[in-house]
């Protein structure tokens, strides 16, 4: 899942590989991303981003419930 921000930064120790669960900025979108699994540009099991990403935080519980989240879903990020 990924949503557009007013953020703009530039990437700070890019990860091109993330964890089930990262929660990360996307420079080149200004977006945020929840990363439940294998994406498009995943190789097997391994969980990629279009390109790096900065690693901010992780998702708390079982970041698959994601999965039935739907396109322009509204979603919420709070601090834990």
């Amino acid at each position: 899942i990924y949503f557009r921000t007013e953020i703009v930064a530039a990437v700070q120790d890019g990860q091109e590989v993330v964890d089930m669960g990262a929660l990360a900025y996307w420079p080149p979108g200004q977006a945020i991303c929840l990363f439940f699994g294998p994406t498009p540009m995943s190789q097997g099991e391994d969980i990629r981003p279009a390109s790096a990403v900065n690693v901010i935080g992780q998702i708390e519980g079982d970041p698959t419930i994601l999965k039935p989240v739907i396109s322009g879903a509204q979603v919420s990020v709070e601090k834990a």
